[in-house]
């Protein structure tokens, strides 16, 4: 941009002078951006509290607790910065952002294995190996976000980062899946209690309810879909509450 509101795009036929005009950044848009997320992410937290106040000895309180907080801060970072650019704090919080993604859906795999109740015989080794896998996943993103290259075309780290990007988001649907799973599994087994049955049908509403916002939040690795949180005008983010 040799003005402000002026693009120059260069082509086969040489220069060309686009006038695109400025938009000055209001109040409305911030709220339009973070608001939604705010909204979510405080009614998670609450709801995070309220569950490990309850019983903080329980292990599914307690994984249920870390695993809405991991989603509350998910949300609350996803829109950090209006631009990508090379300055610090926005690297870290890009950073963050995707280390909290990859141990959200460590964590959800993790509950999947305690809700509604605990199965006598957990496959630990398996669960650590998913905790080790996010850890292993977010090292090269941390590392990629956190590096600054300077102004070279291709970035060492560009195709790991990648890589890292696309693992966090099949372990994420690794977790979802499996507390999809696990409620049909004890749904149908039928061995519950009349106040188990009720909370697994309590989740499985909210689960279905908010399924097309987290379909869409891994729409990269889904065929047919493109990412993006609004269907008709339809602001998806609201689904989660």
């Amino acid at each position: 941009a040799s003005q402000p509101g002026e693009i120059i795009i260069l082509g086969l036929e040489g220069e060309q002078f686009l006038e695109v005009p400025a938009l000055l950044f209001q109040i409305d848009h911030f709220l339009d951006l973070k608001l939604p997320e705010a909204i979510v992410a405080l009614s998670f937290w609450l709801l995070a509290g309220v569950v490990l106040r309850a019983a903080p000895d329980e292990p599914t309180n307690r994984i249920f607790a870390a695993l809405i907080a991991l989603i509350a801060a998910h949300r609350m970072l996803q829109t950090h910065t209006l631009f990508t650019d090379d300055r610090f704090l926005p690297k870290v919080l890009e950073a963050s952002l995707l280390v909290i993604s990859a141990f959200t859906g460590a964590t959800a795999f993790h509950f999947a294995w305690l809700y509604p109740s605990p199965l006598p015989k957990r496959p630990m080794r398996l669960i650590w190996l998913v905790y080790i896998l996010a850890v292993l996943i977010s090292v090269p993103l941390v590392l990629g976000r956190l590096t600054w290259w300077g102004p070279v075309e291709n970035p060492p780290t560009v195709e790991l980062m990648t890589i890292g990007y696309q693992a966090v988001l099949y372990l994420f649907l690794l977790g979802l899946l499996s507390v999809i799973t696990r409620i049909i599994y004890s749904a149908v087994r039928g061995k519950e209690s009349q106040r188990e049955r009720r909370i697994l049908l309590l989740t499985a509403a909210g689960v279905l309810i908010a399924l097309p916002f987290w379909i869409k939040t891994a729409a990269e690795i889904i065929p047919g879909l493109e990412p993006g949180y609004f269907v008709y005008n339809l602001d998806l983010r609201f689904l989660l509450i």
